[in-house]
């Protein structure tokens, strides 16, 4: 029987297997079934049926192919055996396993970087055979880890986390083999019988400050190593602090920064372009964030952190330089809840801080001086015991640090309700501190002219305001011990 095989790759060489299968005296069909395997390093998986009818597939499983080791795999159902033969491929004489009850078998002791070829072939309960399935794989060499990269340790500065990239595959059995010393040193010390899976490796021991190099070979068997990976140069340190920032106020920043550790503490320094010299905050165990307060406006700052590691020492320096903001005066004055004798004054500034105070004079509009309120903590202050009917201008200023305040802001005016009193006089003998003796039903104020027509006391130990006090003839004001009365005008 001669067949013809069309489409061929050229210049490619070629297994083939010839399988002839025939059922005698059964009146049924023999099959012929031709398997055509290319020359390649490459493994293949082979799908088909059994005579029995049960379709199954079959390859070497890629995650599993080692440097000495591979592991071949089909499906099947209950009741199937397997045969499996197996060889390199400049080997010409088979190994077989017979009589495989499972899914799966290891091949072992094959030759690193070496190609070989198999054959699987089931056994159906009813004793038919299918089809043989063929293919190839290599094994892999036993490689050095293709990466090997060194980061620090958490909270100090004696030891480092080692973490590499093992050659595909890492099989279960593979393990690692790792040498560290100081640079240079003549003697490296070994860590052998790594897993897989015992990355990352903490690397402990280990001065800061000084050079190291560490270096990694994988172990592919008991007889297979690799070479060792290049040395990696590193040197345990306190890990630097990074991005930092300053948000700028009147009084001072409002400092962050961000750190790949938690340290024990941080140190911040501070100084003015006008000196050198650092000023120090340290144990900040805040959490990356640092209120520089006590500045001077307008001023321009350069600033740094550093960590502060458990072992006691300390990671360079991170640094940022900017300038704190001008203290501005206030502006947008308001004024609201406007009464015949009161009224809420308030205003708006840029970048005040807690340490910012205002101070605020007001008076009666025409009234030669005013009246002050100093150290105010907040932008609002509520004007009481005016008069009704009357215009009041006001004005504010802000302190921004001490020594450095801002001019008072023009002067905002407001009228209270109700009607003005033009006539403060008494229309009935009693004390002074009482509303009903009074023709305007209130208290007298530094802005009123007063007219006694009736016999007026001033209890002890009250003081009572005028701007000038006028008497009808026959009338007195009586004094009690302690009593004071104030003139606006002499």
């Amino acid at each position: 029987m001669t067949t013809l095989l069309p489409s061929v790759l050229k210049n490619t060489l070629f297994c083939w297997l010839l399988v002839v299968i025939w059922v005698p005296a059964t009146g049924k069909n023999g099959t012929i079934a031709l398997s055509i395997v290319p020359d390649s390093s490459e493994s293949r998986v082979w799908s088909g049926q059994t005579t029995c009818g049960q379709s199954f597939t079959a390859g070497a499983y890629p995650d599993l192919i080692g440097s000495t080791s591979a592991v071949l795999g089909w499906g099947s159902t209950d009741g199937v055996t397997a045969t499996v033969r197996w060889r390199a491929v400049t080997n010409p004489n088979w190994t077989y396993i017979t009589d495989i009850a499972s899914t799966s078998v290891a091949l072992t002791g094959l030759i690193e970087n070496d190609e070989y070829a198999w054959g699987i072939q089931l056994t159906c309960a009813d004793g038919s055979v299918s089809r043989l399935a063929t293919g190839l794989f290599r094994t892999y060499s036993c490689q050095p880890p293709q990466e090997v990269t060194v980061s620090s340790l958490s909270r100090t500065s004696t030891a480092v986390l080692v973490t590499w990239v093992g050659f595909h595959p890492a099989l279960a059995g593979d393990t690692f083999e790792m040498q560290w010393r100081a640079q240079n040193a003549p003697n490296w010390t070994t860590i052998t019988n790594l897993p897989i899976n015992s990355q990352p490796y903490s690397l402990t021991g280990l001065s800061a400050r000084v050079q190291y190099e560490v270096r990694m070979k994988a172990v592919c068997s008991p007889t297979i190593s690799s070479t060792y990976s290049p040395a990696t140069v590193f040197q345990p340190q306190c890990q630097t602090p990074y991005s930092l920032s300053g948000y700028p106020l009147v009084s001072g920043f409002d400092l962050s920064w961000s750190s790949t550790e938690t340290a024990a503490s941080f140190e911040v320094q501070w100084h003015s372009d006008a000196t050198t010299t650092w000023s120090t905050v340290p144990n900040l165990v805040t959490e990356q964030y640092y209120p520089l307060r006590g500045l001077l406006p307008a001023t321009h700052y350069a600033f740094r952190v550093r960590a502060v590691c458990n072992d006691g020492t300390t990671s360079g320096y991170v640094e940022n330089s900017d300038r704190t903001e001008a203290c501005v005066e206030p502006a947008y004055q308001f004024i609201a809840s406007i009464t015949n004798q009161s009224a809420l004054i308030s205003w708006s500034v840029r970048n005040y801080t807690a340490e910012t105070r205002f101070d605020v004079h007001w008076k009666r509009v025409g009234q030669p001086t005013s009246t002050t309120v100093s150290s105010l903590t907040t932008a609002s202050y509520a004007l009481t015991g005016l008069l009704p009917g009357t215009a009041y201008e006001w004005q504010v200023r802000a302190i921004c640090v001490p020594g450095y305040a801002t001019p008072f802001t023009n002067l905002a005016t407001f009228t209270t309700t109700g009607t003005a009193c033009t006539t403060m006089q008494t229309i009935k003998s009693g004390n002074w501190n009482d509303p009903t003796v009074w023709s305007c039903g209130r208290l007298p104020t530094m802005a009123d002219a007063v007219l006694l027509k009736h016999l007026i006391s001033l209890p002890a130990n009250v003081m009572a305001d005028a701007l000038r006090v006028q008497y009808e003839p026959g009338i007195r004001l009586a004094l009690g011990s302690g009593a004071r009365l104030r003139l606006g005008l002499p």
